[in-house]
């Protein structure tokens, strides 16, 4: 609210006007995350005000969701990857792909618009930035400077869809897609959509845009089973070729790219959220065999989980399973063992040369003192303490006592 206050300074009286305060909701109005809503149900065209908290499962929705906090941090688990919402920044993702708040840091509120995703294909919005958003990415505009701008917007765009949202929302649209224009421009290489000049293609352009916009939700919904292009074509009504051809012209990207992306963000995300076995998250994530899971991963992720862990190691030992191990002081958590096959010479972050048979004595306590890293596979280890559910680790110090030639 906009006012006056007086001060005194060296005895003289001046007026100072107060700084407007922006406008925020009460904390009861606040909007957070339901953990009982659906997937894929739409949230439609909205400019809410929304109090940060930790998600108790991913959300998915088939709209581009816009997010823009003045202070603090938000951390979004999105496709298996934390990336971490920094302030006064535009940030969009497409919701679609399975998203979940797991950490924030001195954020009281933050401004989030969904706008339903055939909208915004029908914007003209860059390729490379539609290609972005529907690969999983979370784009941020690269620059600050129009901050004071965007709370502003923000803060306008809440009030008019609140207030009539029938009557304001074509202005609201128009703002928000030359915004999202600004932030293409400002992350991503200048390229000039192509316009076409005659009704007919026009709305030979709009059915397409429809289609490619059902076949990437119809990956999103079903990329766990085994689908094929063919599958994703008949749910348009389209030649399996024709479907390829369109999908690539209209997102840059291939059907089948698409499939593994959301493949292997699905298997990231359970890496890093449950102890299942790597062989299992293959499965459920869709994928027919190890091999190929692994293929992808790299392909994706440009590393497998296994590489990842070992990527910084000069010299040092993999060590992927034990002969046995008995105890030798259980308080103290001492035990001796060896290994036989599965150990591994490691130079330069690379395998090079099988190891067998090596003798140990080593205390769990001060191995778990010296873990380094910590990888994203899990196995379950059963010895005298009993069974427990341990990821991949990295130490920095393990015993080894010797070799044996048995």
């Amino acid at each position: 609210m906009a006012g006056s206050v007086e001060t005194r300074k060296s005895g003289r009286k001046t007026k100072k006007t107060a700084r407007p305060q922006p406008h925020v909701a009460p904390l009861e109005a606040l909007h957070h995350f339901d953990s009982g809503r659906r997937d894929f149900t739409p949230y439609g065209f909205t400019c809410e005000i929304w109090e940060p908290r930790q998600m108790q499962r991913p959300d998915r929705h088939d709209e581009i969701e816009i997010n823009f906090l003045d202070r603090g941090t938000l951390t979004y688990l999105i496709g298996g990857e934390r990336v971490t919402v920094q302030p006064r920044r535009v940030t969009a993702f497409w919701a679609a792909v399975p998203h979940q708040i797991v950490a924030f840091n001195k954020v009281n509120y933050y401004y989030v618009v969904t706008v339903p995703f055939g909208w915004v294909l029908q914007w003209g919005l860059p390729e490379r930035l539609m290609t972005a958003l529907t690969q999983g990415q979370i784009v941020a505009d690269a620059r600050i400077d129009r901050a004071k701008l965007d709370q502003r917007l923000f803060e306008q765009w809440h009030e008019d869809v609140e207030l009539a949202p029938d009557t304001n929302r074509e202005v609201v649209v128009l703002e928000l897609r030359a915004r999202l224009l600004r932030l293409a421009h400002s992350v991503l290489e200048n390229q000039v959509p192509v316009t076409a000049d005659s009704e007919a293609v026009c709305s030979r352009q709009q059915t397409n845009l429809d289609k490619a916009e059902a076949m990437a939700c119809f990956v999103a919904r079903n990329y766990t089973s085994r689908i094929q292009v063919r599958d994703i074509a008949e749910c348009v009504g389209l030649h399996p070729d024709y479907a390829a051809t369109l999908f690539r012209k209209t997102f840059g990207t291939t059907l089948n790219v698409l499939v593994t992306r959301h493949r292997v963000a699905h298997a990231q995300r359970q890496l890093v959220t449950t102890d299942d076995r790597i062989v299992n998250i293959a499965q459920d994530a869709g994928f027919d065999s190890l091999s190929r899971f692994n293929r992808a991963f790299k392909q994706i992720a440009g590393t497998t989980p296994r590489e990842s862990l070992i990527g910084g190691l000069e010299r040092g030992l993999l060590v992927t399973r034990f002969h046995y191990t008995n105890p030798v002081h259980p308080k103290l958590a001492i035990v001796t063992g060896m290994t036989r096959d599965g150990t591994f010479l490691v130079e330069g972050g690379r395998i090079v040369a099988p190891v067998r048979n090596l003798r140990y004595t080593q205390s769990y306590l001060d191995a778990l003192a010296g873990v380094a890293a910590v990888g994203r596979e899990r196995r379950t280890i059963r010895g005298f303490l009993g069974s427990a559910v341990v990821p991949a680790l990295r130490i920095d110090a393990w015993t080894f006592t010797g070799t044996t030639e048995h």
